[in-house]
């Protein structure tokens, strides 16, 4: 759907032990302005009080 533009970025990034721990099943609204990061914490529940 063309949201994550580099999925191996996307997959190093979730490895890292304070996102492997906290990835949350469920469905989530992303798009394609979303980092990396803004992802990230969208699915591990993790605030990003900067947005």
């Amino acid at each position: 759907m063309g949201i994550i533009q580099n999925a191996v970025e996307m997959e190093l990034f979730l490895a890292q032990p304070e996102y492997a721990r906290s990835i949350q099943i469920g469905q989530y609204e992303v798009n394609s302005s979303m980092s990396v990061d803004e992802i990230a914490n969208l699915i591990t529940g993790k605030s990003d009080s900067s947005n």
